[in-house]
């Protein structure tokens, strides 16, 4: 009988390890432009049974983990057409995906462009009542020159609003820094938070929700997939004066259903403060997909400010951000966020104990060979525990 209920419960032990074995499938691969066979960073990857994504890295790889093979993963890019795999193994290889249909715009006498635009923020505005929560992965290096000074990257669970995360819960965290460094992260998360949404009231943003319309110049320079129900408008944003600080760039707006699909663009500051800063500017590029309910949401966001300190010599310093939500899901406990905007968030992650275990098995984006150096600098110098585990 003993020896009866010993092979029963090791039966039971073996179901239990395949389960959690076939829960962990890590399916990888890169994507490639199929006329050019070059990468293509921050595509879009959304497992179809999970409703879980990821992005590719800026050399068109990824990695998602799914939990049992054959699976539906669908590959998509505001440029390119939507692909659908029916994926059968762990490591696809190279995917090749075809350019989307271009063609130019039509000539009209009234501006199609601003048409467009204001019915898209009309759109953003009607839905700014509803709070999407979601889980996410944030993370932020910085360079100095040619040296990597910094790393910061945190799981969190948030809410998501058309005006950006607004509240947040890091759930784990990782922060160092090297000693030699002469730029510090004060606030990391704000300026990426603040960017994050699909409108905006910042008037020198040509998608806020206060838009001024002497600031801009907006013209359609194409149209892509045009003619169909996946018809995408590319609207060219320059700035009427460059005085001040001003936003240059292009949004991407679904013709047939008002949404914005895509932000990508440059944030110049003509005279900053202090003077020894010289010739900042932000370069980011938003990425956003359809809800169930027919409105756009934030996929993913990359955020770079670039800024060179006056000295002999001058010194360039670039911080990097990427921002992905990987899931949203409404069952997701609220109660517990805080302030998407506060005056230190490492003050919200230093007492997160590293777990290098858990780093090692939850990877949102593959990582790049530099990113993946400076991680490992770090475990080894036990940056990251310094950081955390022995401050109070």
């Amino acid at each position: 009988m003993q020896i009866a209920s010993q092979k029963k419960l090791l039966l039971l032990i073996f179901i239990l390890v395949s389960i959690q074995v076939q829960a962990q499938i890590k399916i990888n691969g890169v994507v490639l432009d199929s006329l050019t066979h070059q990468p293509i960073p921050d595509l879009s990857i959304l497992d179809f049974q999970s409703n879980k994504g990821t992005i590719t890295n800026e050399n068109g790889e990824f990695e998602i983990i799914v939990s049992a093979l054959p699976v539906k993963i669908l590959f998509s890019h505001v440029s390119y057409k939507k692909t659908l795999k029916l994926v059968i193994s762990e490591n696809l290889g190279e995917i090749y995906v075809p350019l989307a249909i271009i063609n130019l715009s039509e000539a009209k006498t009234e501006n199609p462009a601003l048409t467009l635009l204001n019915a898209a923020i009309n759109k953003v505005m009607s839905d700014t009542i509803n709070r999407y929560p979601c889980r996410a992965f944030y993370q932020k290096t910085s360079k100095e020159g040619n040296n990597s000074t910094n790393i910061n990257e945190i799981y969190f669970d948030g809410l998501w609003s058309q005006l950006g995360i607004t509240k947040w819960l890091p759930t784990n965290a990782r922060y160092a820094s090297k000693e030699n460094s002469s730029f510090k992260f004060q606030n990391i998360t704000s300026s990426v938070f603040y960017h994050s949404g699909s409108s905006s009231k910042n008037i020198y943003l040509p998608f806020s929700y206060r838009n001024e319309k002497n600031i801009f110049n907006l013209k359609i320079v194409k149209f892509i997939n045009y003619g169909t129900d996946d018809e995408i408008a590319e609207i060219i944003c320059t700035p009427k004066l460059k005085e001040n600080y001003f936003f240059e760039g292009v949004i991407y707006i679904k013709t047939k259903s008002d949404n914005i699909v895509k932000i990508s663009g440059e944030m110049h500051y003509p005279n900053p403060t202090p003077k020894k800063i010289k010739n900042p500017y932000d370069t980011y590029t938003i990425n956003f997909k359809e809800n169930k309910n027919g409105f756009s949401v934030l996929d993913n966001l990359t955020f770079i400010k670039t800024i060179t300190l006056s000295g002999i010599p001058d010194k360039k310093i670039v911080e990097s951000a990427k921002l992905i939500i990987y899931e949203y899901d409404n069952a997701i406990d609220t109660k517990n966020m805080t302030s998407a905007f506060v005056n230190s968030d490492l003050d919200l992650i230093k007492n997160i104990p590293y777990n290098l275990q858990f780093w090692e098995n939850n990877a949102v984006i593959k990582r790049s060979n530099i990113e993946k150096s400076l991680i490992k600098s770090f475990e080894n110098s036990r940056g990251f525990e310094s950081n955390f585990i022995n401050k109070k």
